[in-house]
């Protein structure tokens, strides 16, 4: 490790290194640090001290702080000699996708507002952080904050500046929408309106009253009791988008840390979606730089901004909740990737370091594929549909269907679809939440462990144990014996099922049983293989039909052969359903028998196909084992409830012009609007984002080649040396 001199300070503007003996804690403000070293005084540890601060900062500083924000935490347990990595971040309301957000006019998320309001991860953090690492219970690490809270503390003079512009924007938005913001107001203004100065006493006891409870409970009041009530009541009374399952299912995840070595350091930070990333990225980037000994000079800023650039570029494209990123940390990190990203900089300007030879062949690249797809005005995309039209399908429940009665797409929507010009066919898809009743769930059958979990035993968990006596409940009240099992039925075009007919596994497709509702296709492949991986905070498991065909030594590898359905056997179906629906999300563990509609099917499995064979069916949804395929018509037989089209997929029959294509693009989108939830989606959009990047490689070709090869291309214009080495630079 590089040497340390405490007594060499590069600029005017310092704090002296202070050296102790056990411990350090460290806020913003002074209060919020005392009670740090208070808690360790007391007995308590590193973690004690961090939960305390933590808390207290909402009252503190309630400026930089709110209970409703993040958890990340970097712990070193010296007895393990381990470094542990805890996310505790935010998670969107279930309520809100990213075609909601556009839908209303945003091109980017806004900064205000309910639509950028998440989850809260930081009670579930600390309380996981004092689960596993604490030595003091939450109500003596609370109590000073609570104390402070109801007893008033002087605002810090850091923050009162802050308090006053803060004041400033939340009197804005309340000119715009008061509803969100007026207890705000009357919790952190002073009786005449204005803000706390420096030096003035603040008292907060509604927030004394929140850590009581927090602490009573080990903050699950937070996320299953009565504080959640009180936050999503709240939120439905002002126009947030939060449900009571938002919170339910919550939890903090245990990840392990990302690292980077620099110049005799190693830098830990927390995996994405935290984007401590960006910081390994940028020093990954100045690793291989020889930098000026003079910090202050321009080449030394020049270098260091230019890496810090180049690592925001690429997390901001490619960093995203772990879960749905496509691009992993060790590419990112990989060294190989971040000499490439080091030579922009190195390199930028200097037609010498530019290789001649990569620039031949994008601008060859980008020529092939003009001369391959011809006129850009004709291109095709290879998909079965040019359009789609899709009812988002929240609302259905493990065991009951909580929006069978939702507003779907109709046959008029389809008869309006068919009038616009160019439009060939209509393909509709109806998709119906239902229950097969089995004496027993197989390993087979559900696969997922996250699915269906009303089937096992509870773990302990209040919510857990709320929702498996309902369902038993439920059950006893209907007489049904046997697991509800939930599945979808789907009903398709006759000639969509036809063109898989020499595709099915096992049986026949027989369309005059289908529509008459005496059978139905099954998807049940013959085998599923499972491999169980260990990821960071847990296990990543993946299904296949197919053996893997590459075993990695540390995953786990079960086979599940087909145990439950066979051509030729009775299918037992239930379907449940809520008599009334309401907007937004509607579960509800407790529903009583009387309250759902019932009914019931007993067709014989006709065939059984496979994922991908279903996938083939299907407009734009995959299937799970245990779905149900039909006609139309064969829906209708069986008696299942339906209230209209789940989807359509709509095909041309050529390619329009611009002016067409915008009309029909108008005119779905207008259809779409009509029912809520709707979806619309256009392949001819995605054409449009390939002529974007045919342009944009066109212009990054061309400018390589200028930059490689200035001095000829000068040249080709004059032989003056002179000119040519002025044109160059």
């Amino acid at each position: 490790m590089p040497a340390f001199d405490p007594l060499t300070y590069r600029y005017a503007s310092r704090r002296n290194v202070v050296y102790v003996k056990n411990a350090v804690a460290c806020t913003s403000v002074p209060l919020g640090a005392q009670i740090g070293l208070d808690v360790m005084k007391s007995g308590g540890n590193a973690v004690d001290a961090a939960v305390a601060m933590a808390a207290a900062m909402p009252l503190l500083e309630p400026t930089g702080n709110g209970l409703g924000s993040d958890c990340f935490a970097l712990v070193w347990i010296e007895r393990d000699k381990r470094l542990y990595g805890l996310n505790a971040s935010g998670v969107a309301p279930m309520a809100l996708s990213a075609e909601k957000v556009r839908a209303m006019g945003y091109t980017e998320m806004p900064k205000a507002g309910w639509l950028p309001t998440m989850v809260p991860g930081a009670p579930a953090g600390w309380a996981e952080l004092n689960r596993r690492f604490g030595t003091k219970p939450l109500a003596e690490l609370f109590a000073p904050a609570i104390s402070y809270a109801e007893e008033g503390y002087p605002v810090p003079v850091n923050v009162a500046r802050q308090w006053e512009r803060d004041s400033r924007r939340i009197a804005k938005a309340m000119a715009e929408n008061a509803a969100p913001h007026e207890y705000w107001w009357k919790s952190f203004m002073k009786p005449d309106g204005t803000p706390y100065r420096a030096g003035e006493l603040f008292r907060f006891p509604d927030y004394a009253a929140t850590l009581r409870s927090l602490a009573a409970t080990d903050c699950e009041s937070y996320y299953r009791g009565a504080l959640m009530e009180r936050i999503v009541a709240f939120s439905r009374a002002t126009g947030g988008y939060f449900c009571e399952d938002d919170f339910r299912n919550y939890r903090p995840e245990w990840v392990e840390p990302i690292t980077q070595d620099y110049r005799g350091y190693t830098v830990c930070e927390i995996p994405p979606n935290g984007h401590g990333i960006t910081v390994l990225m940028a020093l990954g980037i100045l690793n291989g730089m020889t930098m000026p000994e003079n910090r202050e000079s321009a080449e030394h800023y020049h270098k260091v901004m230019e890496a810090i650039k180049l690592a925001f570029a690429d997390t901001r494209t490619y960093v995203a909740d772990p879960r749905y990123m496509k691009t992993k940390v060790n590419e990112l990190l990989d060294p190989a990737y971040l000499a490439a990203r080091r030579a922009l900089i190195l390199y930028r300007g200097q037609s010498a370091g530019v290789p001649i030879l990569l620039a031949l062949c994008l601008l060859a690249l980008c020529g092939a594929y003009l001369l391959v797809g011809g006129n850009l005005a004709v291109m095709q995309i290879e998909q079965e549909y040019d359009y789609e039209l899709t009812v988002d399908s929240f609302g259905s429940w493990e065991y009951y269907d909580a929006a069978a009665l939702r507003p779907r797409f109709t046959e008029s929507d389809r008869a309006d679809i068919l009038s616009l010009p160019y439009v060939a066919r209509v393909d509709g898809a109806q998709r119906v939440y239902c229950n097969l009743v089995l004496d027993e769930v197989t390993g087979y059958l559900r696969p997922d462990p996250a699915l269906h979990t009303y089937l096992d035993e509870p773990t302990g968990s209040a919510w857990e144990i709320e929702r498996r006596e309902a369902y038993l409940t439920l059950k006893n009240e209907l007489g049904i014996e046997g697991d509800l099992f939930g599945v979808e039925v789907t009903a398709l075009p006759e000639e969509r099922i036809l063109a898989c007919a020499g595709d099915v596994l096992h049986g026949e497709i027989d369309i005059e049983a289908l529509n008459a509702g005496r059978e139905v296709i099954v998807v049940a492949p013959d085998c599923v293989y499972e491999r169980t991986q260990p990821v960071r905070g847990g296990l990543w498991i993946s299904y296949a039909t197919e053996p893997f065909a590459e075993r990695e030594p540390e995953a786990q590898y079960r086979e599940f052969a087909n145990d439950t359905f066979q051509v030729g056997q009775e299918l037992p179906l239930c379907q449940l359903f809520a008599r009334e629906y309401k907007l937004g999300y509607n579960w509800d563990w407790n529903i009583r028998a009387g309250a759902l509609a019932r009914r019931d099917a007993s067709p014989v499995i006709g065939a059984t196909v496979d994922w991908a064979t279903a996938s083939d069916m299907g407009l734009l949804s995959g299937y799970d084992n245990g779905d149900v395929i039909t006609t139309h018509a064969g829906l209708r037989a069986l008696g299942l409830y339906s209230n209209g089209y789940s989807e359509f997929g709509v095909a041309l029959s050529g390619t329009p012009n611009e002016e067409t294509e915008a009309q029909i693009d108008a005119a779905l989108r207008e259809i779409a609007s009509r029912v809520e939830g709707a979806r619309y989606g256009s392949q001819f959009a995605s054409l449009r984002a390939q002529r974007e990047i045919i342009r944009n490689l066109l212009l990054a070709a061309g400018t390589v080649l200028c930059l490689a090869l200035s001095g000829q291309l000068i040249g080709l214009f004059s032989s003056n040396a002179e000119t040519i080495a002025i044109g160059c630079t």
